[in-house]
This record gives structure tokens, C-alpha cells and sequence, in this order.
């Protein structure tokens, strides 16, 4: 990208498009660097704990969160975020937000935090008609 950028060449990109692979999760500090290395789709290091907090939520609560009865395991973000709280607390305590890895990079592109709903459809709480209406009249910032 940056190359494009200099010389005058600018003109010449009409748009980016960024693609990722779900539920790997980059977790960043308020200055937009990443505070660990991304935790890929399929590391299981949060597995046990995920366990924990699987049993911990009722199926109404999933329902109301998702509208489904989905399971929370080891790739779930919020199994991620509590692995990352007790192994590294002091990345965790830092930590801004966590990102796909597309959202990461987009970050880098606009400077500030913007996902798509659907990327974040795992997310406790959101509600698809209700936050796509949010979404789209905060001009499509998450």
C-alpha cells in the first residue's frame, strides 16, 4: 500500500478490499499495535477454560446473544479473552479491542477500529437487526 502512496500514484487506487479467516483474534492497545501475537482459529489453548465458560451461560442467554443455542469453545472470542486475562494479564489489562485479522489491518489503513456485523456475529450481544441499524447510522464503524 505504501507504495502505491508515494509518487503521485495515489489516484491510481480506487479501492482495497480485505478478506480474513474467522475467529482468529489479534488483541490490540489503544495505540493500534498489537499487544501478543494473533491467536489462530485453531489453537486450542483456550480450550479448558472455554469448558468453564461454556457451562457458565444459560441456552436463554446464548439465544438472546445469538439466536442460537451456539456453543462457546476454544475458538470463541470470549473463551480468547479469558485465557488472555489469566495467562497474560498485563496484555489483557492493555488491550483496546480485539480484531479478525482483517479488521487489524483495516485499522491500520483508516486509524480507527471498524469491523463489518457479520465478522463480529459471534460477539455477546448483538443483535442483527438492531445492530445493523446501529452500524450503518454511525456511518458503518463498529
Amino acid at each position: 500500500m505504501d507504495a502505491l502512496l508515494v509518487g503521485g500514484r495515489a489516484e491510481h487506487v480506487a479501492a482495497v478490499g480485505l478478506c480474513g479467516q474467522a475467529n482468529t483474534d489479534v488483541f490490540v492497545g489503544a495505540d493500534g499495535a498489537p499487544l501478543a501475537p494473533a491467536i489462530a482459529w485453531q489453537d486450542n489453548r483456550a480450550a479448558p477454560g472455554a469448558a468453564d465458560l461454556d457451562a457458565s451461560v444459560t441456552e436463554e442467554d446464548r439465544i438472546a446473544w445469538w439466536g442460537a443455542p451456539l456453543p462457546i469453545g476454544a475458538s470463541h472470542v470470549l473463551a480468547r479473552m479469558a485465557w488472555m486475562a489469566r495467562a497474560k494479564p498485563e496484555a489483557f489489562a492493555a488491550t483496546r479491542c480485539v480484531l479478525t485479522p482483517k479488521d487489524y489491518c483495516l485499522r491500520a489503513l483508516v486509524g480507527e477500529a471498524v469491523a463489518d456485523p457479520m465478522s463480529n456475529f459471534f460477539v455477546v450481544g448483538l443483535d442483527l437487526a438492531l445492530s445493523r441499524s446501529a452500524y450503518f447510522a454511525r456511518g458503518g464503524r463498529a
